[in-house]
């Protein structure tokens, strides 16, 4: 039953992995994993499924869409992993072996005729992907595990979702999309055209709201219309330039109508649903991966799950009131792939604007409970009238153009300041008397001198302006890490240095507690100090 652990992890995905052995360790039995799109949360789960199962131990993983079960069929051979069984209606197969990949609907039907709680309580460790996709098996699987002494893991990129607390007791953030950026994911550029989203905009004012989202048909029908699919082919064949596009649509009949615009026009592409059969979808993936098709048109099916790095423009036709749906769609252009070096995303719905960046979104800072309030939204966004790029309303430089707004709205907290005012600060400034962006620079100034990633500057700057103006960034303009850096001045650096103290305090602290809670073994893996495992 053992096997040989041979796939590699990034540092980011080790930490995290450690981070979830300690919470699993501590006094919680179910943790939520946060990692952005592409940030490889299925290898982190992997590495801890391979080590589970060569401890001797069952593993269940509950997928959302069992259509993925293909792709974590492979990736078990990678971390060594040959036996695997199925859970999935008639595909049902070898339910005996360690790690089993299920569907959710299928452990729901099959509670009906089978003990399958009892079936249940046979598996160590629950594995849910794309959690913040509730389902009644999740809590089935999960409470049948946990109260047999096993542990449960929840992975998304969109812990945003209400409910989640009822589910698991603790999120790690393993890391953030800023983080990875430009290492490990590609910046995106998101546009706005003036032109076009007023067209959008005017058409959703008969659309109806309920319960927080857009009213799906009245959505599809408004968005089908002949005016917006003209507009939005308009807007790619100016923007696009021909590159490989995933196309976001509300319904089935909004795509076929978006479909028939570019197919008109001489664009190959193709529609994918969830009524596509599965292996007419991988066979529609497969070309679009090799350039056969230049524009995949999507209904939910390319929001979750979907890998093809090749993708380098994203056409949102899709408006959305909801967080999760749209960094789910927009993370899917985030993946790096050979000469891309950045994407870029026209937003005709406007999404950006009453949302985030993308750059910019920030997992929440705890779980919600059903009926807990959303966290407060990042601040305004407002879009470049030179280029339609989507900046920080604070932001006075376009970073896409250089475009320079007026000086109406210099006084406003935290915008930036001119190259001149930057060049004459001096080294006793005081703290209070600097701009956002001269803060920012300073502390990236310090991360790259010490070799350290730029994520650090925007934790640092976050935490320096809650202390100095009393106000709770949620972001920084993340075209800002493009700018020249500042020499700090000295309130900059010791804020840094006891910043940076205070934190090595507290990792101190939580690994001298780690350590209580966990072994390593022969192998040097990190092990949990109950039943072994």
């Amino acid at each position: 039953m053992g096997c040989q652990v041979t796939g590699v992890l990034r540092d980011y995905q080790e930490t995290s992995k450690d981070a979830l052995y300690a919470s699993l360790g501590a006094d919680s039995r179910r943790t939520l994993l946060y990692l952005p799109t592409g940030g490889g949360k299925t290898e982190t789960a992997f590495s801890m499924i391979a080590e589970a199962v060569s401890d001797g131990h069952r593993v269940l993983v509950i997928l959302d869409q069992i259509t993925l079960a293909r792709q974590w069929v492979k990736r078990a051979a990678k971390f060594g992993i040959g036996d695997v069984g199925i859970l999935r209606g008639s595909d049902t197969d070898n339910l005996d072996a360690p790690l089993i990949i299920a569907s959710a609907q299928t452990i729901d039907a099959r509670r009906k005729t089978v003990a399958t709680d009892e079936w249940l309580s046979g598996f160590t460790l629950v594995i849910v992907d794309e959690c913040h996709v509730q389902r009644k098996a999740h809590s089935t699987a999960i409470d049948a595990v946990t109260e047999n002494n096993g542990f449960a893991i929840g992975m998304t990129a969109t812990p945003n979702a209400k409910g989640l607390r009822e589910i698991y007791h603790n999120l790690v953030i393993g890391a953030r999309i800023a983080d990875l950026v430009p290492k490990y994911l590609v910046p995106c550029e998101v546009r706005v055209p003036q032109g076009a989203h007023g067209e959008y905009k005017a058409a959703l004012r008969d659309v109806r709201v309920r319960a927080g989202e857009y009213h799906q048909t009245d959505l599809g029908e408004a968005m089908a219309d002949e005016r917006l699919t003209a507009s939005a082919l308009k807007v790619w064949q100016e923007h696009g330039d021909n590159r490989p596009t995933l196309i976001f649509c509300v319904d089935k009949a909004h795509a076929h109508a978006v479909g028939k615009q570019f197919e008109t026009a001489g664009v190959r592409c193709a529609v994918l649903t969830e009524e596509t059969p599965p292996d007419e979808r991988d066979e529609l993936i497969e070309a679009f991966t090799r350039r056969e098709l230049t524009a995949l048109i999507s209904v939910n099916v390319l929001a979750v799950g979907f890998d093809a790095p090749i993708a380098e423009v994203g056409l949102m036709l899709r408006p959305t009131k909801s967080m999760m749906v749209w960094i789910q769609q927009a993370g899917r252009l985030l993946r790096p792939s050979e000469g891309k070096d950045k994407a870029l995303l026209l937003d005709l719905a406007g999404n950006a604007l009453e949302l985030c960046h993308p750059m910019d979104y920030q997992p929440p800072k705890r779980l919600l409970g059903a009926k807990d309030d959303a966290e407060e939204s990042t601040p305004p966004q407002r879009t470049c009238p030179e280029c339609d790029a989507v900046i920080p309303i604070a932001v006075r430089e376009c970073p896409e153009c250089q475009y320079r707004f007026e000086a109406q709205d210099k006084d406003r907290p935290g915008s930036g300041t001119s190259d001149v005012e930057m060049a004459t600060l001096k080294r006793s400034t005081p703290a209070n008397e600097l701009s956002l962006r001269q803060a920012y620079l300073m502390f990236l100034h310090l991360c790259r001198e010490r070799g350290q990633s730029d994520a650090g500057a925007y934790y640092r700057v976050i935490e320096f302006w809650s202390r100095e103006h009393g106000i709770q960034l949620q972001k920084v303009p993340f075209g800002w890490k493009q700018l020249p850096t500042i020499e700090p001045v000295k309130a900059v650096i010791d804020f840094d240095r006891a910043s940076r103290r205070a934190y090595a305090k507290k990792m101190n602290a939580e690994a001298s507690a780690s350590r209580a809670r966990t072994r390593v073994d022969e192998n040097g893996r990190t092990k949990i100090n109950i039943r072994g495992w």
